[in-house]
């Protein structure tokens, strides 16, 4: 079926239709229409019913009216007034100073004329004018009717709807069938039927729209016959997996006059097969479809298949300035009429802000589907989606009183790590994080280890910054268990730059941050060098002569070496070691905690040793 597209412009309006009627010999005023006493200042009118009306003697005052009419439509003019105000009559024409096609010249209450376009559409001209009396209202109703029309409900014979979706290119006039599933990020096609009854019609456009923009552009071409048209196999197009609605718009800028203007427009969401997204694998996508008015909203969607066993975490991020997307998280994907419907997981926090679902190891799904939708959309760019899981970045708080996780690098477009940490029920729990590189800002929180637990950002014990590159947490778990903790970049700013982190947990508070000294003599500086490879220096500095305890633990906590245990004088001191162990020759290559104890004040530091 060849069809071209031609757009053009027919006002539609609805007024209450009333005669205000004037008794003989009233003063004439101005109506909301003058001045239009020549068919060049003709008023255009929308369809539809006027009323007070005002008209003078025709050597003072005409009226004069356009109206749109589309081909084969007919026009009808209706006025009503009372003829012994004065007499009132009616004339149409097929242009300003063109030929007059229609009049109605009685003398009674009401004056009719009507006429049937055959030719393009256009504006005809009325002229009213009044040839006795003084002054007179009149009411004036405008109408144009149609016995063609053009329909998108029509379902042919053998078709799933009006509009099918199909994964082939083998369809028939007679049997269009709806595809089990849809591929999404794969080859579309497109099949839609139109029905014409009535007159041939001008040419009109007919789009079928993706969600909130033109997907294909059909259309009729000029002097198009009744009957059933219809367009098979059309494309391949690529549609992204999800939930989308296609519309099809037959007329939608109203170029045909119709019987029926309620049958222009047919819709039905489907789902196509989700993008199957991995571990460890972030993704950046386009602008997500706003959501719809459907009892589902339309979104793009994913799937992803966490390591069994682990915590998991799904989240996105708007990557410019005035985007804001949100994240939605389902169970359910099974062909293209059904997924993404149980949802059980969202984050829909404002702007670029990262919007995460974090899901705990047990009696969560094992494969999710999330789906990102679009709030609104500043210049409409991309965001990035990412997912991941806790494999490798658990450790238990119960068995060791202390874990360390160094360094972590959180790649370009990462926006998030869970982790699991396994607490008793009441204890108290040191966690902190150091930002070693990167501009983006981020933080952790820590989520309830109930089992079954699928959780949004803010349901997390959020860390707390200290400075510019620490962010800190004290923690008392509220039940025992496994606790997913998710360190995260707080936006989508950024996120297309790589960073690096330490992570460390201990039950005792030996956490690698700055404390505020009692003095600013009080002071731990670590060693030198840092990382150790065969021999270096602790050094610190006392306020005073005191008391002091120096000592080396591993990240479980346990003493590896006493350096000092006695009394020292004020001032800068330093210490060597060899990085060996107190029962032991030299310790393992590793992560260390120093810690300094004068009076009732301690101070930590982290250091490496080096094979």
């Amino acid at each position: 079926m060849k069809r071209i597209l031609l757009a053009a412009l027919a006002p539609a309006v609805a007024l209450g239709l009333a005669a205000s009627l004037t008794p003989a010999g009233a003063a004439c005023i101005n109506d909301a229409y003058d001045p239009n006493n020549t068919c060049a200042d003709a008023e255009v009118m929308p369809l539809g019913s006027y009323s007070n009306l005002y008209i003078a003697p025709t050597a003072v005052d005409q009226d004069w009216y356009k109206v749109w009419v589309q081909r084969n439509g007919t026009l009808a003019v209706d006025l009503s007034f009372t003829h012994a105000n004065g007499d009132i009559d009616l004339r149409l024409y097929d242009a300003c100073g063109g030929t007059l096609l229609a009049a109605s010249l009685s003398t009674t209450n009401a004056e009719h004329v009507a006429y049937k376009n055959t030719g393009l559409s256009r504006y005809y001209y009325v002229w009213v004018t009044m040839i006795s009396g003084t002054c007179n209202t009149y009411a004036m109703d405008l109408k144009v009717t149609s016995t063609t029309n053009v329909s998108a409900i029509y379902q042919p014979p053998g078709w799933a709807a009006p509009m099918v979706p199909s994964n082939v290119n083998t369809n028939t006039l007679g049997s269009v069938p709806l595809s089990a599933t849809l591929p999404g990020e794969g080859a579309t096609y497109l099949n839609e039927a139109s029905n014409v009854t009535g007159d041939n019609t001008p040419a009109f456009p007919a789009p079928v729209f993706l969600d909130d923009t033109v997907f294909v552009a059909f259309a009729f071409d000029d002097n198009s016959a009744a009957g059933l048209w219809t367009a098979t196999n059309a494309g391949p197009y690529t549609v992204r997996g999800g939930r989308h609605t296609l519309r099809h718009e037959i007329d939608p800028d109203n170029v045909v006059a119709e019987s029926n203007e309620n049958d222009n427009t047919w819709s039905n969401q489907w789902v196509w097969s989700p993008l199957t997204t991995a571990y460890d694998a972030p993704n950046v996508r386009v602008v997500p479809p706003l959501k719809g008015a459907g009892l589902h909203a339309n979104a793009d969607g994913s799937a992803y298949t966490r390591q069994s066993g682990v915590a998991w975490v799904v989240a996105e991020a708007a990557t410019h300035a005035g985007d804001d997307y949100d994240l939605r998280v389902f169970s359910d994907y099974s062909g293209s009429t059904s997924g993404y419907s149980n949802e059980i997981g969202n984050s829909v926090l404002a702007g670029q802000t990262t919007d995460l679902v974090v899901g705990h190891y047990s009696a969560t799904p094992t494969t999710v589907y999330p789906a990102v939708e679009r709030f609104s959309a500043g210049t409409g760019e991309h965001y990035v989606l990412d997912q991941g899981d806790a494999r490798g970045k658990n450790g238990s708080l119960i068995a060791n009183t202390s874990a360390s996780f160094t360094p972590i690098v959180m790649p370009a477009n990462r926006l998030a790590d869970v982790f699991e940490a396994n607490m008793t029920s009441g204890a108290t729990y040191y966690l902190s994080l150091r930002q070693l590189s990167g501009a983006s800002a981020i933080g952790f929180r820590v989520f309830p280890g109930t089992v079954g637990g699928i959780y949004s950002l803010f349901q997390g014990a959020a860390s707390v910054p200290v400075g510019n590159v620490y962010q800190t947490l004290t923690y008392v778990a509220g039940e025992s268990g496994w606790h997913p903790i998710v360190v995260y970049r707080m936006n989508g700013i950024g996120a297309d730059t790589p960073l690096s982190y330490d992570f460390e947990w201990s039950t005792a508070g030996l956490v690698d941050v700055p404390a505020p000294p009692a003095s600013p003599d009080f002071a731990l500086a670590g060693a030198a060098p840092n990382p150790i490879r065969e021999r270096g220096e602790i050094r610190y500095t006392l306020p005073a002569a005191g008391h002091v305890s120096l000592a080396v633990f591993d990240v479980n906590g346990r003493l590896v070496r006493t350096l000092r245990d006695g009394a020292e004088s004020a001032g800068a001191h330093a210490v060597a070691w060899n990085a060996d162990g107190a029962e032991s020759g030299r310790v393992a290559a590793g992560v260390y905690w120093v810690r300094l104890r004068f009076d009732t004040r301690t101070l930590t530091r982290r250091i490496a040793v080096l094979p």
